[in-house]
């Protein structure tokens, strides 16, 4: 893939110019850069029991975090959307609090363990609060910053908040 509207920032475009790796570099577009999951890539996500998240502030502050679950806590709703539990953690909610401020999300998963394969996936992620909302405090919750709220027996003492990730091309 050349010329405009190729994936990856300017900066690399430059350093792929000035180090003489276009070639090689458009070869990894083609063939490596998505904007959909494979079907493999579904199941490889549905296995994984640990991922790293990267989120940043409206200002573009950077933070890393670890997240960890049974096979299955990330889950895949279709070909361009996952979702994981934000469980309460330390209630610092930096990750949280930065996709309020800015959705754009990175997550990288590796298998350290049988396969030495990672993938990573970048995209937009919304909130979807979930798990002690009433009517008495649904108001308090919608003016978070979240993007949805769920209620109903199911969702009433969920332990987490739900974020959805949707893989969209710039």
């Amino acid at each position: 893939m050349s010329g405009p509207g190729r994936p990856g920032s300017g900066g690399e475009h430059d350093l792929q110019s000035k180090y003489g790796n276009v070639k090689r570099a458009n070869a990894f577009y083609d063939n490596q850069v998505l904007d959909y999951l494979t079907p493999e890539m579904r199941e490889f996500i549905l296995n994984m029991k640990m991922m790293f998240v990267a989120t940043s502030d409206e200002h573009g502050e950077c933070d890393n975090t670890f997240r960890a679950g049974p096979p299955g806590f990330l889950r895949v709703l279709d070909e361009k959307t996952v979702m994981w539990p934000e469980y309460k953690g330390n209630g610092v909610m930096a990750s949280m609090g930065n996709i309020v401020e800015n959705p754009y999300v990175g997550i990288l998963m590796v298998d350290f363990f049988e396969t030495a394969v990672g993938l990573h996936i970048n995209g937009r992620a919304t909130v979807e609060l979930s798990g002690g909302i009433t009517l008495e405090t649904a108001r308090a919750y919608a003016e978070s910053g979240a993007d949805f709220l769920s209620s109903g027996a199911i969702t009433h003492s969920a332990p987490a908040v739900d974020i959805n990730f949707r893989i969209q091309p710039d």
